[in-house]
């Protein structure tokens, strides 16, 4: 029991650290992110990597290998465009006025760093746990390593000031590229 938790809890932080990293960037992006900021983050990533491995469960259920031939396409595509766009604000004469975290945007962010989850979620029939409770501490891991990373992005964002958009936008892009890479080399 106490081993199944350990690897789902293991698990669990590593299809975090994309969030994590994005969490980061909207701390950076926003640069006074109040708690209720920083909660309204954790919820969008958590719930979405809570979601994701039973949509990539269910796929697998139904459609088997060939949801993998495209979900790091898809992630790649939508990192790299929030990324383009929040360089693009970065080049603007006011800067954002909200960061990335508009609520369409933050949805986007979400989808796209919780695509892996899903992907995960395509091996959950070999697991000795309840598939419920794996998305449960999946949720719940992201949800509070991404509040935290908004809190620690507000201090990274005073240092670097408005370079912390460039260096935001680059760093999601390279985790587009980080992903897609990783999936074409394990082929």
């Amino acid at each position: 029991m106490i081993f199944a938790f350990l690897t789902t809890f293991t698990l669990a932080i590593g299809l975090s650290m994309d969030a994590l990293a994005a969490a980061v960037m909207q701390g950076i992006a926003l640069k006074t992110p109040s708690w209720r900021d920083a909660l309204r983050v954790g919820l969008a990533f958590g719930v979405a990597q809570a979601l994701m491995p039973l949509l990539g469960w269910s796929a697998s259920q139904a459609l088997g290998d060939t949801i993998r031939d495209y979900d790091h396409w898809v992630a790649f595509a939508l990192l790299c465009g929030i990324g383009l766009h929040m360089i693009h604000e970065g080049y603007q004469a006011e800067g954002p006025k909200e960061g990335v975290a508009g609520n369409r945007k933050l949805l986007l962010l979400a989808l796209a760093t919780s695509i892996d989850a899903a992907a995960a979620g395509l091996t959950f029939g070999f697991l000795q746990t309840s598939l419920w409770a794996t998305c449960l501490i999946i949720g719940a891991t992201t949800l509070v390593l991404s509040v935290m990373g908004v809190r620690c992005g507000q201090y990274a964002g005073i240092q670097l000031g408005k370079k912390a958009e460039y260096c935001g936008g680059a760093i999601l892009m390279l985790l587009g590229l980080k992903i897609l890479f990783e999936h074409l080399s394990a082929t």
